[in-house]
């Protein structure tokens, strides 16, 4: 008799049950399945991502070390922005009983308790964890004890520990200083760590390697007359921590800096306008097409497409990969954030964006029409966001399409607090200014509805809270304002996304008649009795009126819908 064996799962076939059991709504066991998948095809990125999907809905509450291994594949991809995975990093590093220690040194309150607690020895394979490095390289760390602890072996590799330990914990202090960078070195310096960088710098060349390391903690490199040797040094040796390090520090702000100069700018205004403070911001890893819903499907037509505001061009990345016969003008008024989207885009091979200097009241100048405008965020800081929409609109070709995002009163009501509480204490948009409010902020004692804001990104960088807080407007929007921006405009919607499937099911009951959803006036009557039905703002497809005949969406931005 013939015993028939089972044959031993594949990777694929594990990931298509993993498949079958997210589709069933099953999602514990659809993530064991594509756990399994993840280890046993490292090489396979499209198994990764969905098992971050799972990941999204269930929360693990005991340390789980396979798990752990498919984080760390996770953390190590350039194709996988490292925020999708920072929450579960960090419950797992807390969770893993041979970081245990870790949690020690966070109860400590301050400096001196720190060193009481801390025994270098012991530490070392804790702060070398390569689990741990992954994540202090990329993650944003929401976790205000794991932060003083950073703060505080910082201070301690700088005034206290000796040549040896130093050495010791290289990977760690590469780690660090790639996090500090990040950052733009928002955490607070001490007068004698002041006083020791100012010293480090004016010595740098005469300096240890290691203390080369240390001080790209507090500075950055590019900065510093002589660094580029350390970077010459990272590739002879092929030390992969420095490598790292000196190419997120040297190699690659240098780059950008080069790349500055090939950027055409419209009009003096963006030469002559003070930026002040004016680093890159978002830093960005990964272009996971997921993120951006315009682009659901590739768009072969080949279209002129304006994208305004592009930052450091994450969003823009993506558009370009699945428009690939389009010609995108990228446009930002900050130098700084285009340098580095152009040098990001060269990364990926893109060759179809123009990146274009541009301040809001010289957008009229532009020397083109479009047939798509994505405008995310567009009017939320101008002067005058009625003549901005209007400039916009000229923009646009007869039968063009607009999407436009906006953010709403109601969701920007923590903010407008921060800023009244910012120009009532004089606070300023340097550096000392950011870092003293940033410490008001983590510290105050305000109703915890307002300390809600330390849940976003923007506050654990520099540029950040800049631009989220010391922008010079910002505007906020209802049903109301939008009826009467648009019709200033001479644009009329083919399309509200509500965001919230539940709220159209709502919008639907509520106003059978309209069953394109798209009358404002109904909405505004939504909005006035679900008030926080926009929080997260507005999305809106707009086209221009009269010239826009119908109410059919262009074939080409239906289908990828």
């Amino acid at each position: 008799m013939t015993i028939n064996n089972p044959l031993p799962p594949t990777h694929e076939s594990l990931a298509k049950q993993g498949a079958d059991f997210f589709r069933a709504g099953q999602i514990v066991k659809a993530y064991h399945a594509y756990l399994e998948a993840v280890l046993m095809a490292p090489e396979e990125t499209r198994y990764r991502f969905s098992l971050i999907r799972c990941l999204t809905n269930i929360r693990t509450k005991e340390h789980n070390y396979k798990l752990q291994q498919a984080i760390l594949l996770c953390l190590l991809d350039d194709d996988i922005p490292p925020q999708s995975v920072a929450l579960i990093w960090l419950e797992q590093l807390f969770l893993d009983p041979t970081v245990s220690g870790f949690k020690k040194l966070t109860v400590c309150d301050d400096y001196d308790a720190f060193l009481t607690a801390f025994d270098h020895d012991v530490f070392v394979p804790l702060l070398n964890n390569k689990y741990f490095l992954a994540g202090l390289r990329k993650c944003v760390i929401k976790h205000t004890r794991l932060e003083n602890l950073l703060i505080h072996l910082r201070q301690f590799y700088l005034l206290r520990a000796d040549a040896a330990q130093k050495e010791a914990v290289r990977p760690f202090l590469c780690a660090l200083a790639c996090k500090a960078f990040l950052t733009d070195y928002i955490f607070p310096v001490s007068d004698e760590e002041q006083d020791a960088v100012l010293h480090a710098e004016e010595s740098f060349k005469d300096l240890s390697v290691t203390d080369q390391i240390i001080l790209g903690c507090y500075r950055p490199l590019y900065e510093i007359d002589g660094a580029t040797a350390l970077f010459d040094y990272a590739i002879e040796q092929q030390a992969q921590d420095l490598l790292h390090l000196t190419v997120l520090q040297i190699d690659e702000p240098i780059e950008e800096q080069e790349l500055r100069q090939e950027i055409q700018v419209i009009g003096t205004n963006s030469i002559n306008k003070p930026l002040g403070l004016d680093l890159p911001y978002p830093r960005w890893f990964g272009t996971h097409p997921a993120r951006f819903s315009l682009n659901a499907k590739m768009i072969r037509e080949k279209l002129d497409i304006l994208y305004v505001g592009c930052a450091t061009g994450q969003n823009v990345a993506v558009m370009a990969q699945h428009t690939p016969n389009a010609q995108l003008d990228a446009v930002d008024a900050s130098l700084a954030q285009l340098g580095y989207a152009k040098r990001r885009i060269h990364e990926l091979g893109v060759e179809n964006i123009r990146f274009l200097c541009v301040q809001p009241e010289n957008m009229k100048d532009l020397d083109k029409t479009y047939d798509l405008i994505y405008a995310a965020g567009a009017l939320q800081n101008v002067e005058s966001p009625t003549e901005e929409l209007s400039n916009l609109t000229h923009l646009m070709k007869p039968a063009g399409v607009m999407r436009l995002a906006l953010l709403s009163d109601v969701g920007l009501a923590n903010i407008k607090f921060w800023r009244n509480h910012i120009a009532a204490q004089g606070y300023k948009d340097d550096y000392d200014g950011i870092q003293r409010l940033r410490h008001d902020i983590m510290h105050s004692d305000i109703d915890p509805l307002y300390q809600r804001i330390m849940k976003r990104d923007d506050l654990y960088s520099v540029m950040g809270i800049k631009r989220l807080l010391f922008a010079p407007h910002e505007h906020g929007f209802n049903f109301e304002k939008i009826m009467a921006l648009l019709d200033e405009a001479g644009l009329r919607p083919l399309k509200v996304k509500a965001g919230v499937p539940a709220l159209e099911r709502q919008y639907k009951k509520r106003f059978p008649e309209d069953f394109k959803k798209t009358d404002l006036k109904n909405w505004a009557i939504l909005e006035q009795e679900v008030p926080d039905a926009f929080i997260t703002g507005y999305d809106l497809v707009l086209v221009k009126k009269p010239s826009f005949e119908g109410d059919e969406l262009p074939l080409w931005y239906r289908n990828q819908e």
